[in-house]
């Protein structure tokens, strides 16, 4: 979401703006500029040319131009589609973007494909970003670990989406508290391999818990047809993100506390076993002595 932040210089608005990309979608070109083929325009947009076919066949797209048997596409279509991806990645469904789709084909004076866009927009603005990001050398980071990273551990390690591998080779680390974790796991022992699971298992759970939160606010304020007007709706989407980590903040310490009782629990028959199991074999073991 953070290719959608404005520029340091440029404050968060508290309207609405309209992405030139969006608009695009509603200000259809004539036939003659398209000039794409498939493969130009998965290309252009980052995307596979099997996508591109599943969206269209899905109704998300408008048809191509044909020329002859080739399909060509135009800057209409590539806009339709960056929308797509931006609307997927603020967690909604292909079902609900096909609604807004076809909502906006009916050319509704709410112009919903816009404002759903704009919604996600202004949501991520108002997310908290406030660490700079750390750049490590991989040889800086297998030294915490005393190991060298294999092929398959690098590509673990950033398949959180925490970190990231930069054209030198070097590590960047989104949130740099990750950095203080890792180096205490490593000193309480704690195995390269399985500090990657936990990593990736807690990375996946936080991020459906987000994507549902974040889809929850967005359909809320997408029901209101004059959402650039609403003052509610406005409020909404500056406080979501903030809501949301104090929301986590406050269930964290009460849910770790219940897991860990539970475990307790859970491991007590078990430890109880293992000690009367080890009373028996000393006592077979006295006997035999006798």
């Amino acid at each position: 979401m953070t290719e959608f932040s404005p520029s340091p210089s440029e404050p968060p608005q508290t309207v609405l703006a309209t992405d030139s990309a969006l608009r695009a979608v509603q200000q259809r070109r004539p036939a003659s500029s398209h000039t794409m083929t498939i493969e130009e325009l998965a290309t252009q947009v980052g995307m596979t040319v099997r996508n591109i076919r599943a969206y269209n066949s899905a109704g998300l797209l408008p048809p191509p131009t044909l020329r002859g048997r080739l399909g060509l596409y135009g800057e209409e279509h590539l806009a339709q589609l960056q929308a797509i991806r931006m609307l997927r990645n603020q967690g909604l469904s292909l079902e609900r973007i096909k609604a807004v789709v076809e909502q906006n084909n009916r050319n509704e004076a709410s112009g919903a494909w816009n404002k759903l866009g704009d919604l996600a927009r202004v949501l991520s603005w108002h997310i908290p970003v406030d660490q700079e990001a750390l750049r490590l050398p991989l040889s800086t980071i297998e030294a915490t670990w005393r190991a060298d990273f294999t092929p398959a551990q690098t590509e673990q390690l950033v398949r959180s989406g925490l970190q990231r591998i930069l054209p030198d080779g070097s590590i960047e680390y989104l949130t740099p508290g990750l950095r203080a974790v890792a180096q205490q796991l490593s000193d309480m022992g704690v195995p390269l391999d399985d500090a990657l699971e936990m990593q990736e298992a807690v990375s996946r759970d936080l991020r459906r818990l987000v994507r549902s939160s974040l889809r929850t606010v967005l359909q809320e304020a997408g029901r209101r047809p004059e959402a650039d007007q609403d003052e509610q709706v406005q409020r909404l989407l500056q406080s979501a993100p903030l809501l949301l980590l104090e929301a986590v903040q406050a269930m964290l310490p009460v849910i770790l506390q219940q897991e860990a009782e539970h475990l307790a629990e859970n491991l007590q028959p078990l430890a109880a076993g293992m000690a009367a199991g080890a009373s028996r074999d000393e006592a077979s073991g006295q006997s035999d002595a006798a």
